[in-house]
């Protein structure tokens, strides 16, 4: 169960300290749950604004979970000084 987040200011410094101390394991549904609820939370205080955010969620397995929202993207850079998108932005 995914407690309540945190007043204002809600930035990701805090979203991470959170899900440290949840205690819980970090899965995709909790990391779904409490960007929604920072998403939420923002909104009511700035109606007008936007927020982008991409976290990543390293197992130490070489494995990764990529969360991301809005026009923050994840590349990888090429041989060449390429970049390789990982992910694309998500503009509602």
């Amino acid at each position: 169960m995914v407690q309540p987040m945190m007043s204002m200011p809600g930035r990701s410094q805090m979203l991470v300290d959170w899900l440290v101390e949840t205690g819980a394991a970090i899965t995709a549904d909790l990391m779904v749950k409490a960007l929604g609820q920072v998403h939420e939370n923002l909104r009511k205080h700035y109606p007008r604004g936007s927020a982008s955010v991409l976290l990543i969620h390293a197992t130490g397995h070489n494995s990764i979970t990529v969360f991301h929202s809005d026009d923050c993207v994840l590349g990888k850079l090429d041989t060449n000084d390429g970049i390789n998108w990982q992910t694309s932005p998500h503009i509602p």
